[in-house]
């Protein structure tokens, strides 16, 4: 760890020390390290194609962190085959999806992402339509691991067709993983967003339908941040896309447990996956019907 953080101090400018490990959340492996501006986070990516997506991120954070929400890079760059950056330490508590307030505080933060895209970013918009169309390996991942995968699969083109072909712009700044251990809440109330090492280009009601998306499986959420997303969600984008959005969010997260975690935890999760299909769609229309929140 010590050589870690001397490697990271002599590249990055900053004097790190005292560093532990966090742990938990999206966090956990990450070092809690003391600098001259304070308490820091600092990651190093050992996997040359993880650690090239850093260094792309980097340069989407460097133009626009100041515009919205999220913790700030403050040295990112290559080391080895791998790559490191120091992001700021932000003081809170993670997300309580239980608390409306905190939803709407994060749903408020949503909309300063609107008009943020930086051209040549990963495009998330892309990326969803090419997975709920089945054009994407992620999709096929998910259908090809079992017959519980492949009705999944088949449910999730249905619930798209039904939607209606949809248009997700690119004009947006997109956050990519964005679960309730990744927005820290403040000691005043405002909503942060950490570990934006996915963030690109895309529509910003893509955040608002990952986060959705973890609330049904969670069961933690009252029935009014189910609304409160919903509408957000909604008037972002057009009930089609929303929907189209949370299917894509399911389809990425289950590709992601098809290919890292056993048979009975992937079919798992593609039960709750039925679930959040089984909601948004009646979420959505009852948002059509009374669009007042």
């Amino acid at each position: 760890m010590r050589d870690l953080l001397a490697r990271i101090s002599d590249l990055s400018g900053y004097v790190l020390s005292n560093g532990r490990r966090l742990t938990g959340g999206e966090q956990g492996g990450a070092l809690l390290a003391e600098s001259p501006v304070g308490p820091v986070v600092v990651k190093f990516q050992p996997d040359p194609e993880k650690a090239a997506r850093v260094l792309a991120a980097a340069r989407v954070m460097k133009a626009t962190q100041a515009k919205w929400s999220v913790a700030d890079w403050l040295a990112v760059g290559p080391l080895g085959d791998g790559a490191f950056h120091v992001q700021e330490f932000v003081q809170g508590a993670i997300l309580d999806v239980s608390k409306n307030a905190q939803v709407d505080a994060v749903i408020g933060a949503n909309r300063r992402q609107k008009g943020l895209a930086v051209a040549g970013a990963y495009d998330h918009s892309a990326q969803i339509v090419a997975v709920t169309m089945d054009r994407h390996p992620w999709f096929g991942g998910v259908a090809r691991r079992s017959q519980a995968g492949a009705r999944v699969a088949a449910d999730a083109r249905s619930l798209v067709a039904v939607a209606g072909t949809v248009e997700l712009p690119s004009d947006d700044i997109v956050h990519g993983d964005l679960s309730a251990s990744n927005i820290i809440v403040t000691p005043t109330g405002e909503s942060r967003f950490v570990d934006a090492e996915s963030v690109g280009r895309g529509h910003r009601a893509l955040d608002l339908a990952d986060l959705y998306r973890q609330c049904v499986i969670s069961g933690h959420a009252p029935e009014t941040v189910f609304r409160r997303l919903t509408v957000a969600g909604v008037s972002a984008s057009g009930s089609a896309a929303f929907i189209t959005l949370v299917v894509g969010a399911c389809l990425n997260n289950l590709a992601w447990h098809a290919a890292n975690r056993s048979l009975p935890q992937f079919e798992h999760m593609c039960s709750r996956a039925q679930r959040v299909f089984h909601r948004v769609e009646g979420d959505c229309e009852a948002v059509e019907h009374c669009p007042s929140q």
